[in-house]
């Protein structure tokens, strides 16, 4: 009982520390995640490494076990982040899973909309019309790092976690796919370039087809999943 005690507590210890520090740097590029998850990784292992050598003679079984447990949870944990961050980067299988999943030949875009209840927050162009944020999104990409660069971007107070998709919209001609998304908080500072209006009366300001489409939709809080 005593060794499987002191194995889970070496296994449960690595695991906390890897869960906290991806929490922490979500919001970095998906490389940056992938080296820092390799840099403490080695770190650490090395760090407990080296205390089972030299105090290999005077530790009792117990403290070896646990090192030896913690070296070994650490180098797999770290692996297993690395790797999936260093695929999905490259755009491989686990990219497809974080729904970044599109035809070769489209381009996509997220689409972001801000807002504070049924308060909307858009962007006007120099010719009127009324608009949420649109970002280019590479396939090597997660979704969430493009979500993550525009919140840093626009410097709002919102986190990446008020964030929801809505759905999506995909046009054969010319070949696009928006991801749409909206941000709701109950709070929204550092906005700039913004107009606030009501969600109510959205749908009577200058807009693209292609505004009104997903604004709408983000309005009802209606899913789509819709292709034209």
């Amino acid at each position: 009982m005593d060794i499987a005690n002191t194995v889970l507590k070496g296994a449960l210890g690595a695991g906390l520390i890897f869960f906290i520090l991806n929490n922490v740097i979500k919001r970095l590029k998906t490389k940056t995640k992938a080296w820092i998850n390799v840099g403490v990784g080695v770190a650490l292992s090395g760090l407990f490494g080296l205390a089972l050598v030299v105090d290999f003679p005077e530790s009792g079984r117990d403290a070896r076990l646990f090192n030896i447990t913690f070296m070994a949870s650490v180098f797999t944990i770290a692996l297993s982040y690395a790797l999936y961050y260093f695929i999905s980067g490259y755009g491989f299988a686990f990219a497809r899973t974080r729904d970044l999943e599109s035809k070769f030949y489209y381009q996509e875009f997220v689409y972001l909309i801000f807002r504070h209840g049924n308060v909307f927050y858009l962007k006007k162009d120099k010719n009127g019309f009324y608009s949420g944020v649109v970002s280019k999104a590479k396939k090597s990409r997660f979704l969430e790092d493009v979500i993550n660069e525009l919140l840093q971007e626009t410097r709002v107070g919102i986190s990446a976690s008020a964030v929801t998709k809505v759905g999506k919209l995909t046009f054969r001609e010319p070949k696009e796919i928006y991801h749409c998304f909206y941000a709701d908080g109950p709070v929204i500072d550092g906005l700039e370039g913004f107009e606030e209006v009501n969600a109510y009366e959205a749908a009577t300001l200058p807009m693209r087809e292609l505004d009104k489409e997903i604004i709408f939709r983000i309005i009802i809080r209606e899913k789509f999943d819709i292709e034209k």
